[in-house]
């Protein structure tokens, strides 16, 4: 099965739960091929979780899910160090496995997640492990994450950290769904849907994604690409009196999933195109206002001007 084959076929399944995320599950595919992680916000009641779910189970892949509350503890979902007893009578510890002990993890209302426990989280995306006292557990391979930020909701709301959001290769920004949409929702809320894997169909999507990670890796890179990425991210982030540009991480990043969307399209070499066509994905996530709140057209217009300088 080709990438692209398997992302039309994951298109397809998901679309019978959620209309118009042909988009959404591009991207988060690409992601995956990339080797990264993917933040999804929204309002509330927009299918971010609904997407998820449906885009694991059309990967063949089981699904874990940490809920942020503001008391959540890193050991929620690590897991911890229990004494047990062998059959000979003698104790000893053992660690017990939480849930961000899966292929494929959902982080859903990101913005309720407390510092402490951000940095857990962080760890997991940068190094693929996490730490219980003070031994490291590595997490199944290949790993994916994927988060949810649920806007309106100001209840209970951290700052999440830049060197976290910095992790995430891209941003998905969901809308109120359009009538068609919304009364699929609906009706599949009232009279439920079945699985939307097929059990005949035996081709796994996520046993691949070694190989096609693989796959993106090797795409070629001319070096007038990595001189695009690089300047514009330095454009962007030599703007001091009006937001804190992306760090150095964001052009490897904006590469890697340039490189995923090449290979998923059966082309050896990445262009600036490439670039151009993704910039708004991958960079408006990592930059933060100074002095006052920017929007998304404060954003996207930074971006546009940076390209243009290059």
């Amino acid at each position: 099965m080709r990438p692209s084959e398997a992302l039309s076929k994951i298109q397809r399944s998901v679309r019978e739960k959620v209309l118009d995320s042909d988009a959404i599950v591009r991207d988060l595919f690409l992601t995956l091929v990339a080797g990264g992680a993917a933040l999804i916000k929204g309002p509330p009641g927009t299918a971010k979780q609904t997407v998820l779910r449906s885009f694991a189970r059309a990967l063949g892949v089981d699904s874990g899910m940490i809920s942020c509350t503001p008391d959540l503890l890193p050991s929620d979902f690590i897991g911890g160090e229990i004494m047990e007893k062998d059959d000979e009578g003698h104790t000893a510890l053992s660690f017990i496995k939480g849930p961000v002990f899966t292929n494929f993890l959902i982080v859903a209302h990101l913005q309720q997640l407390p510092t402490k426990s951000q940095s857990a989280l962080l760890e997991a995306l940068e190094d693929g492990k996490v730490t219980s006292a003070g031994k490291p557990h590595a997490l199944p391979q290949p790993f994916f994450l994927a988060a949810t930020i649920t806007t309106q909701d100001e209840k209970v709301r951290y700052d999440l950290g830049s060197a976290l959001l910095d992790r995430f290769y891209i941003q998905i920004e969901t809308s109120t769904p359009r009538l068609a949409t919304e009364s699929m929702l609906c009706q599949i809320a009232s009279v439920g849907a079945g699985d939307n894997r097929s059990a005949s169909d035996d081709d796994n999507v996520f046993a691949r994604i070694p190989e096609f990670r693989e796959g993106a890796r090797s795409v070629a890179v001319p070096e007038s690409v990595y001189l695009a990425a690089v300047n514009a991210v330095r454009k962007l982030r030599l703007t001091p009196d009006e937001f804190v540009g992306p760090s150095p991480r964001a052009a490897t990043h904006w590469l890697a999933f340039s490189k995923a969307r090449a290979f998923v399209e059966g082309r050896a070499s990445i262009a600036v195109d490439d670039l151009m066509a993704t910039s708004r994905t991958v960079l408006p996530h990592r930059c933060f206002g100074r002095r006052s709140m920017l929007t998304e057209a404060d954003l996207v217009g930074a971006i546009d001007e940076a390209f243009a300088k290059i």
